[in-house]
C-alpha cells in the first residue's frame, strides 16, 4: 500500500518563495512612500524596481557528469516525468535549461553555421517527449546530432535548448541545468563559462559501478580549480550495487564516499545513492516508501536544505538589509524637507543660498576625487599589459597532450594501412590533435584568467579605491551637510557618522566584492569601510569569465603546414607508434612556432587587454555616475525647497503631513523587515 507523504518536498522551498513575496511587498510600500517624499527622485525609484527584481531571482542547479553517468534519468526521476531521452548508449547531447510554466514549450539554439535550418533559435509548442528527443539525443546508429566524418566524438549541433514545462520541484524558484557529458569539449567549455561561476548548487552524478574514473577526477578537479566546492555527489544504478552482499555494499559506500568528499565540503550528507528507475515510479505513482528506498527522497530534501539555507538565507539577508537602509535614508530626507517647510520665506533663502554653496564645494571635491580615481585606475592597464604579455608568450609551453585519447577510430590500424592511406589518417590525426592542443590552449589561459589574472586585477583596482576612499567620506558628508544646513540653518560641527552615498556603495563593492549590497545607495556608517573584507570566491571566477570574453586563442595557421611536413619522416616506419610520435610532433612543433608568432600574441594580448580596459572603464563609469547622481540628488533637494517657498500655508501643511506619514509608513517596513531576518536568524 502506498504511503503518504506527510510533508512536500518542496514545502521548504514554497515557504521561501513567500518570504520573498514578503519582501517584494515591502519593497512595494516603500516605493509609495518615495513618491510621497521625494517623487523628482528618480535614483530611488530605479533602485527600488532592481532590488524588488532580485526577489524573483531563482535558484540554478547546475547536474554534471560524464557520458552514460545517468545524468538524464536522474532528472527525469527529480521531475516525476519521463521527459528527456535515457538508454544505455550516450542520449543527451544538448546542454538543457528546465524552467516552470503552465505551457509546453522548447527552444533550441543552433550552433552557428552547424545546422541545416539555420542559426535563429526556433520554438516547438507542447512537443511531445519523442519530438524533443528528436533533437536533443544522439543518434547512435545515423550520427544526427552528434558526429563529425571519421570521429566518435559528441558535437552537438546546438548550443542550448530550454525547456518550460509545469513541473512542481520547479514552482516555487528552480532552474534545472542539464549538462552534456565532457565528451563534448565546445560544450564542456561553454558550461565552466557560462553557468559553473554564477550556479547556485551543483549536482555531480557518478555511475556506481564505474565510479571515480579517470574523466571524472579529471572534471571534477576543474570544478575545484575554479575554486568551487559546494558540490552534492549522485551514485546512479545503486540498485544494482545494492543486490551484493551487505558487507560488500556498505564498504563500496565507504569508498565512494571518500572519493566524493575529497572534492567537496558539504559533508558525508551531500552524498546520495541512487536508483532512477525506482524513484521515476515512486514519483509517478506517489509511493513515498519506494521514494525513500530509491534515494531520491533524501537527494531532494537536502538540496532544498541547502538552496534554502545557504543561498535563500543569503537573499533574505540582502534584501532585508536593503530595505531597512532605504528606510532610514528617506526617513531623513523626509525630516529635512519637512524641517526646512516649516521656516519662514526669508530664513530659508539664506539657508538655500547657504547650501548651494556647501554643494559647490562638496561638488568640486566630487570631480577631483573622481579625476583622481580614473588616473589610478588609468596606470592599472600597463601593469596588466605587462603581465598578460609576459604569461601568453609562454601560453604554448603550459599545454601538453599527456593524457589525450585522440579519436579511437583515427588512432588505430597504421600498421594495416599502405603508405598513401596511414598518411591519409595520419593527416585527420594530426589535425585532431592540433585542434585538442589550441583548445587546451584555450582552456589553460581560461585558468590563468580567472585563478590569476582576475584577482590581480581586482587588487589592483582595490589599491585604486583605498587611495579615495577618505576623499569619497569626506564628499559624503559635504554632500550630507548639505540636509543639515537646510534642516538647521547651519553645520554645528561634527557628523553623524552615517551617510548615503552611492559613490560609497560603489567603492564598498570594490573592496568587499559584494557588489549588489554595494549598489544599494543605502546608509554607511563611517568605519564600515575601514574593515578588510575577502573577495567572495565567485567573483574572481565571474570576472575571469568577463576577461576570456571574445578572447579565442589559436595556433597560427603555418604552423599546420610545419607539422604536416614533419609527418613525412615520421611515417616511414609505419607502425602503431605513430600516434604518439604525431602527439609528440604537434606539442613540440606548437610551442615552438608559437614562440616565434609575436603577431598571434599580440592578437591575443590586444584581446585580453580589450576586455580589460573594458573593465577598468566599467568601474570608472560607475563611480563618475554614482558621484553625479549623488549631487543630483543633493540639487534636486535645493530645487524642491525652493519650490516650496511659493506655496501656501494649507499645501506646505499637507506635503508635510504625507511625508510624516510616509515616515512612519517607512519606520514600520524596516521593523516588519527586521523581524522577517529575525524569524530566519539572518542579521542585517
Amino acid at each position: 500500500m502506498n504511503e503518504r507523504r506527510e510533508e512536500p518536498v518542496m514545502a521548504r522551498m514554497e515557504e521561501h518563495k513567500k518570504v520573498l513575496e514578503e519582501l517584494a511587498a515591502l519593497i512595494s510600500r516603500e516605493e509609495q512612500c518615495a513618491a510621497v517624499i521625494a517623487p523628482e527622485n528618480t535614483v530611488w525609484k530605479e533602485d527600488l524596481a532592481k532590488t524588488k527584481e532580485k526577489t524573483g531571482e531563482k535558484f540554478v542547479v547546475l547536474v554534471m557528469g560524464i557520458f552514460s553517468s545517468g545524468k538524464s534519468s536522474m532528472i527525469n526521476a527529480l521531475i516525476g516525468e519521463e521527459l528527456l531521452p535515457t538508454g544505455f548508449l550516450p542520449e543527451t547531447a544538448v546542454l538543457g535549461e528546465m524552467h516552470y510554466s503552465t505551457e509546453k514549450k522548447v527552444t533550441l539554439y543552433p550552433k552557428k553555421g552547424e545546422w541545416e535550418g539555420g542559426d535563429t533559435p526556433f520554438t516547438l509548442v507542447n512537443p511531445s517527449s519523442e519530438e524533443i528527443a528528436k533533437y536533443a539525443s544522439i543518434d547512435n546508429e545515423a550520427g544526427m546530432n552528434c558526429k563529425a566524418d571519421d570521429s566518435d566524438k559528441i558535437r552537438s549541433k546546438f548550443e542550448k535548448m530550454v525547456i518550460h514545462w509545469p513541473l512542481e520541484i520547479l514552482k516555487d524558484g528552480v532552474v534545472l541545468v542539464d549538462s552534456p557529458g565532457i565528451n563534448d569539449p565546445y560544450s564542456n567549455d561553454y558550461i565552466t563559462r557560462g553557468y559553473l561561476p554564477t550556479a547556485d548548487a551543483i549536482i555531480y552524478l557518478m555511475n556506481s559501478q564505474q565510479a571515480y574514473q579517470k574523466e571524472d577526477m579529471k572534471q571534477l578537479n576543474e570544478i575545484n580549480g575554479l575554486g568551487l566546492r559546494n558540490i552534492i555527489f549522485g551514485y546512479s544504478f545503486y540498485d544494482i550495487i545494492s543486490s551484493q552482499p551487505p558487507a560488500k555494499v556498505e564498504q563500496i559506500r565507504k569508498v565512494l564516499i571518500g572519493h566524493a568528499l575529497k572534492h567537496g565540503d558539504l559533508g558525508e550528507e551531500s552524498v546520495h545513492f541512487l536508483s532512477s528507475l525506482d524513484g521515476l515510479r515512486a514519483k509517478m505513482q506517489h509511493d513515498q516508501k519506494l521514494l525513500v528506498q530509491s534515494g531520491y527522497d533524501g537527494l531532494e530534501k537536502f538540496l532544498t536544505k541547502y538552496l534554502v539555507e545557504n543561498k535563500g538565507r543569503d537573499q533574505i539577508r540582502v534584501m532585508s538589509g536593503a530595505i531597512a537602509g532605504y528606510a532610514a535614508v528617506m526617513q531623513k530626507e523626509a525630516g529635512t524637507r519637512n524641517k526646512a517647510a516649516e521656516v519662514d520665506s526669508g530664513e530659508l533663502e539664506r539657508r538655500i543660498a547657504n547650501a548651494r554653496k556647501q554643494l559647490e564645494i562638496a561638488k568640486m571635491n566630487a570631480e577631483s576625487t573622481e579625476k583622481s580615481f580614473r588616473l589610478a585606475m588609468n596606470g592599472c592597464y600597463p601593469q596588466v599589459k605587462s603581465k598578460v604579455e609576459e604569461y601568453i608568450s609562454g601560453l604554448a609551453d603550459q599545454v601538453d597532450l599527456e593524457d589525450y585519447e585522440p579519436d579511437g577510430e583515427l588512432a588505430k590500424s597504421f600498421g594495416k594501412l599502405n603508405p598513401v592511406g596511414a598518411r591519409k589518417k595520419a593527416k585527420a590525426l594530426q589535425q585532431e590533435c592540433m585542434e585538442e592542443y589550441s583548445r587546451r590552449m584555450r582552456k589553460e589561459m581560461n585558468r590563468w584568467l580567472s585563478r590569476e589574472l582576475s584577482p590581480y586585477l581586482i587588487r589592483l583596482e582595490q589599491q585604486c579605491m583605498e587611495g579615495i576612499q577618505k576623499d569619497l567620506v569626506t564628499v559624503a558628508e559635504q554632500l550630507n551637510d548639505v540636509d543639515v544646513i537646510l534642516t538647521d540653518g547651519t553645520v554645528k560641527g561634527g557628523n553623524s557618522g552615517a551617510v548615503s552615498s552611492a559613490a560609497l556603495g560603489v567603492c564598498f563593492g570594490v573592496l568587499t566584492g559584494d557588489w549588489y549590497t554595494g549598489a544599494m545607495s543605502v546608509a554607511y556608517g563611517k568605519g564600515v569601510l575601514a574593515k578588510s573584507v575577502a573577495i567572495q570566491a565567485g567573483i574572481g571566477v565571474v570576472t575571469g569569465t568577463l576577461l576570456a570574453m571574445g578572447v579565442a586563442v589559436s595556433l597560427p595557421a603555418f604552423i599546420g603546414a610545419i607539422i604536416l611536413g614533419d609527418l613525412i619522416s615520421i611515417l616511414s616506419s609505419n607502425t602503431e607508434k605513430q600516434k604518439a610520435k604525431i602527439m609528440k610532433s604537434v606539442t613540440e612543433n606548437s610551442r615552438k612556432e608559437f614562440a616565434k608568432a609575436t603577431e598571434d600574441q599580440r592578437k591575443n594580448v590586444d584581446s585580453i587587454m580589450k576586455n580589460v580596459n573594458a573593465h577598468l572603464g566599467k568601474v570608472c563609469s560607475d563611480m563618475s555616475a554614482a558621484l553625479k547622481a549623488d549631487v543630483e540628488q543633493k540639487e534636486a533637494l535645493i530645487n524642491a525647497t525652493i519650490g516650496g517657498i511659493s506655496k501656501e500655508k494649507d499645501e506646505k501643511d499637507l506635503e508635510i503631513r504625507r511625508r510624516n506619514e510616509a515616515a512612519e509608513e517607512l519606520q514600520k517596513i524596516a521593523a516588519e523587515a527586521e523581524q522577517i531576518s529575525r524569524k530566519y536568524d539572518v542579521a542585517i
